[in-house]
């Protein structure tokens, strides 16, 4: 099959706790899939309230590659594994959380519906919580 440029985008836009411990914390996740190996940090760290939810300001990564639709489908079959880090001081930042994103879901269509030119997914996540023995 034909190479193709294409875009991914991915916007992680808050972060939301059901802790009753307030968190600074960071999201960590990394593109290897598609040639981007380096891990995609959000920057500043926000301060995440107890029970609450933080606004990320800078969520928004772009990746440029060019692939075929049948490596593509291959890559993206795999969820992407969004880490939750928290950062205390001058401690050693620690992995509070894991959720996995299904990057396939924009690309399901019904047998016979033509490729739209961009797909998009908005939707909710649950990060699932790290026990002190893994982390």
């Amino acid at each position: 099959t034909a190479l193709r440029k294409m875009q991914l985008r991915i916007e992680l836009r808050s972060l939301r706790s059901l802790c009753n411990l307030p968190f600074t914390c960071f999201l960590r996740y990394s593109m290897p899939g598609i040639g981007y190996a380096p891990p995609v940090l959000t920057n500043p760290v926000v301060e995440l309230p107890r029970i609450g939810e933080a606004t990320l300001p800078n969520g928004f990564s772009s990746f440029d590659f060019t692939m075929d639709f049948e490596t593509l489908a291959h890559e993206l079959a795999q969820p992407l594994q969004v880490e939750v880090w928290g950062r205390e001081g001058y401690a050693k930042d620690k992995l509070l959380a894991v959720a996995n994103v299904p990057l396939w879901r924009p690309f399901t269509q019904p047998e016979g519906v033509p490729d739209p030119p961009e797909c998009r997914w908005d939707g909710l996540v649950t990060a699932l919580e790290i026990g002190p023995e893994v982390a």
